[in-house]
């Protein structure tokens, strides 16, 4: 019986092929995970405004404040965080400030990632807890819409976000 093996130099082309494809593959997946991160931030921020939305529908008592005491939510974003970051928060008060203030949800954007066409800070979104035919009563929207990009060359994009009611947000995506 007549036994066949490989030779030294099939073992090294195969394996030289391997490690060429590991080469050429490797970058293109580092890109596709960081444009994931990216819209995975921005599915973050588009379900605040979701919670915000049942939160006001619905009001819970959260931290140190009862669901009877909450005048409404409110977004608000912070350019001046490292990294920039969005927070939905519950209101004692109408000026919602200090102990009348208790944060709910934040969301962190990663360091390569800006909020983009707005001031240093301020609010994106707040709606009273007061009801008319089942709709809150009040809510208010600084901006028609907003966004943040990733500028890095593995990403190069802007989510951008635009208010169509109180609490459907669109979400697209271009490139920069």
């Amino acid at each position: 019986m007549s036994k066949k093996a490989y030779t030294l130099i099939e073992l090294l082309v195969v394996m030289a092929i391997i490690a060429m494809t590991a080469v050429l593959a490797l970058p293109a997946f580092q890109k596709y995970s960081k444009i994931t991160e990216f819209k995975q931030k921005a599915e973050e921020v588009r379900e605040l405004f979701n919670s915000a939305g049942t939160l006001a529908l619905a009001p819970q008592s959260i931290g140190s404040i009862s669901s009877t005491d909450i005048d409404s939510y409110k977004i608000e974003y912070n350019k001046a965080a490292s990294p920039n970051e969005y927070t939905l928060s519950a209101c004692k008060t109408n000026t919602c400030s200090g102990s009348d203030k208790v944060p709910i949800n934040k969301v962190k954007l990663l360091k390569t990632e800006m909020i983009s066409g707005v001031a240093t800070s301020g609010t994106v979104f707040e709606c009273g807890t007061q009801l008319t035919d089942g709709q809150p009563a009040k809510c208010t929207t600084t901006v028609d819409g907003f966004a943040f990009s990733d500028s890095s060359s593995d990403v190069s994009k802007i989510a951008q976000f635009t208010l169509l009611d109180p609490f459907k947000v669109t979400l697209s995506y271009k490139d920069l």
